[in-house]
């Protein structure tokens, strides 16, 4: 009979992982799409139209070792969220239900994201309340110059989320 400290498979198969919660100290929430494996060219095309349809302020490109993932910092009621995120097109159906189902979207922070870009705001632009915690937490975590906040509101906590994530 074989030992475990034998056998190739390591002993915790789970691994913790954090991210930030979309969740806002008022229960709104800021924009987080998950655009995994789709090219920068789509992912920009995709997230332009969005952004000009809605008039959402800047959007932020987050790049990974899995794709793209994105920010906005303007603030919406989770059904105005869910709709926008819903409606981008290459976004990951996954994270957006099973964002809506437990009422906040992640994003999963990991040493290999690095902000690559921003998308300014085209001349439909909504100059909405943004979230000044998220705006502090991502300028201090991404160390991006280019972040930038027009409408900030007044909340200073932001959500920090982990779990249990199976490797294989």
């Amino acid at each position: 009979m074989q030992k475990q400290e034998d056998l190739l498979v390591p002993r915790n198969r789970t691994k913790n992982e954090f991210c930030v919660s979309s969740k806002c100290g008022d229960g709104n929430h800021i924009l987080l799409w998950d655009l995994d494996m789709i090219p920068k060219y789509f992912v920009m095309r995709s997230l332009s139209q969005i952004q000009n349809f809605h008039g959402l302020g800047d959007i932020y490109m987050v790049k990974s070792r899995h794709g793209y993932n994105a920010f906005c910092l303007d603030k919406f009621f989770i059904n105005e969220a869910y709709n926008i995120l819903f409606y981008s097109r290459w976004n990951d159906f996954n994270h957006i239900r099973i964002g809506f189902k437990s009422e906040s979207w992640a994003l999963r922070l990991s040493p290999d994201k690095k902000l690559e870009m921003k998308l300014i705001p085209t001349e439909n632009f909504d100059n909405r309340k943004q979230s000044s915690a998220h705006y502090k937490f991502f300028k201090k975590y991404f160390d991006f110059k280019g972040l930038v906040i027009s409408n900030p509101d007044n909340l200073e906590d932001v959500q920090l989320e982990s779990y249990k994530q199976n490797r294989i």
